[in-house]
């Protein structure tokens, strides 16, 4: 549940069964625990990963590395059973299993499961769906709203390198532009970057318009492709947008890394707030 969970091994269908919704996690104060009481606490939670590091609440999301993820928003992955950490530990090519242990306080988070059955996600609540649509658009406009991709698309088929090449519809953004073929002087790049990056904030924006009224799971929501095999595109948006609602966080059937994880669906417990979790 780090940075190599980016995707995850099983599909979880959502159902029209309804989310467990807010739940708050962590009523002892962490702070002041003997080890013995840290670590009996029942609200314990596990972080597997693939070696020891330093936890830092301040963590910058936005250079990645360490042990943080992005599947459905940039936090902190955790889970409720040792062993899937371990399992997790394991996927991330651990020679021997390296399990954390973490204990959230008043931490208030959206629990995305089904009420009737832990195991699977439910679709998003239309008016969180509606409130992200209405979020991501302010987002856009204030960005791109005045932005006219002509001026930059003119320039970048004039200039003297010779035509872009089309990236590959599958290709990432960082991939794209790292590649050898798309090496241009720093204006072009900066232009053609910058031309890619609005195609794909207005792709996301036209899918998420598109979701109106319909049933929703968390990870298509999140995907610049409406796929849920490939929701980190809007991670960012989304971590801001639950923080802005009030959440330290999420909880949600992510799939996991391993592949006892397709039978076991582990849950993972994601926060964004990293003031809320404390490490033994």
């Amino acid at each position: 549940m780090g940075v190599d969970s980016n995707t995850g091994t099983t599909e979880i269908l959502a159902t029209v069964d309804k989310p467990v919704g807010l739940m708050v996690l962590g009523e002892r104060n962490p702070v002041g625990m003997t080890r013995e009481g840290f670590s009996s606490d029942p609200g314990l939670l596990f972080h597997g990963t693939k070696e020891l590091f330093e936890f830092k609440r301040g963590f910058d999301y936005s250079k990645g590395g360490g042990s943080h993820s992005w599947t459905i928003g940039e936090g902190f992955y955790t889970t409720p059973e040792r062993y899937d950490a371990k399992l997790f530990s394991l996927a991330f090519d651990a020679r021997e299993p390296v399990v954390l242990e973490f204990l959230p306080f008043q931490a208030k988070v959206f629990d995305f499961r089904q009420v009737s059955d832990l195991k699977k996600n439910a679709y998003v609540p239309s008016d969180m769906l509606t409130g992200y649509v209405e979020y991501y658009s302010a987002i856009y406009n204030e960005k791109w709203g005045n932005y006219d991709p002509k001026e930059d698309d003119e320039f970048i088929r004039t200039h003297p390198s010779g035509k872009i090449k089309q990236p590959p519809t599958d290709a990432t953004f960082l991939d794209y532009f790292k590649s050898e073929e798309t090496q241009f002087d720093e204006e072009r790049s900066i232009r053609s970057k910058k031309s890619f990056s609005y195609l794909i904030a207005s792709q996301y924006l036209v899918i998420l318009r598109n979701f109106t009224d319909k049933k929703v799971d968390l990870r298509e929501m999140l995907s610049v492709k409406g796929d849920p095999q490939v929701s980190e595109y809007a991670c960012k948006f989304f971590r801001d947008f639950i923080l802005t609602e009030g959440y330290d966080g999420i909880v949600y059937v992510e799939g996991g890394d391993h592949p006892e994880h397709q039978l076991r669906g582990p849950a993972s417990v994601v926060f964004f707030n990293l003031e809320k979790i404390f490490i033994s």
